[in-house]
């Protein structure tokens, strides 16, 4: 707090310092917030899936963002960012076939009907077909608590590149899920409790295209359980100011 400040609009010592005792616990649970995480600290777990070698254990850095520009062209970058992990738009579809992702996505987005952001960092390429793959989008999304991967989402029109038969040569015989939608469907695969989806989504036409996302349920998992922990502190704080005010 800026004190030349505070004393060149005269305000009194006593309310001074009652801002002092308010504030405080603001800045300090901005300023945690914002740590670099201790890499030591954050568990290794079972390797599952992978995007160009970006698996559950691979931190967020400067040198990850220039090898994925160097495959995938320029990035776009943003923060704080809300997370939906629907797959298709039926009401039900997370609740009746992955209820596991279905309490996470609930969690993600409580309370219900509102914005809810969470402290993540999203990287979003959209010119990889510049450099001869048949990506129209893809999206990296990492906590900013660990800096570790939480889901990745990947869209193409087109299988040129056979990616469904890789994955079943790599990881095994999928499992299918039908929508309800026509011409949609879901192929899974489930390792380590992590989550792999090759699925087929209409356009408007009806034509199917196709989209791959990979969630990592425990790093899900643990963002929440640190935005509880952060939660609760912050309104620990509040209640300890207001004890200190009166």
């Amino acid at each position: 707090m800026n004190m030349k400040f505070i004393r060149s609009i005269s305000i009194h010592p006593t309310l001074v310092m009652l801002i002092s005792i308010v504030m405080s616990p603001f800045f300090f649970s901005c300023s945690s917030e914002n740590e670099s995480p201790d890499a030591d600290a954050i568990p290794r777990l079972p390797t599952s899936f992978s995007f160009f070698e970006v698996g559950v254990n691979t931190p967020l850095s400067n040198e990850l963002r220039s090898r994925l520009e160097g495959i995938l062209g320029d990035d776009a970058i943003s923060r704080q960012n809300t997370i939906d992990l629907r797959l298709n738009l039926e009401p039900a579809f997370l609740e009746n076939h992955f209820p596991r992702l279905d309490q996470l996505n609930r969690n993600l987005n409580f309370p219900p009907g509102e914005r809810v952001e969470h402290n993540t960092t999203q990287l979003t390429y959209r010119y990889a077909v510049k450099k001869d793959l048949p990506f129209t989008y893809a999206e990296l999304l990492f906590s900013e608590y660990t800096r570790m991967p939480l889901m990745i989402r990947v869209l193409f029109e087109t299988d040129t590149l056979d990616i469904r038969t890789s994955l079943e040569e790599k990881y095994g015989s999928p499992v299918e899920v039908p929508w309800e939608q026509e011409n949609g469907k879901s192929l899974f695969w489930e390792k380590n409790d992590d989550f792999l989806f090759y699925c087929f989504v209409p356009n408007q036409f009806g034509t199917p295209e196709y989209r791959v996302t990979i969630y990592f349920t425990h790093r899900i998992a643990s963002l929440l359980e640190v935005e509880a922990k952060r939660k609760k502190e912050r309104r620990n704080n509040t209640l300890d100011s207001g004890k200190a005010i009166f």
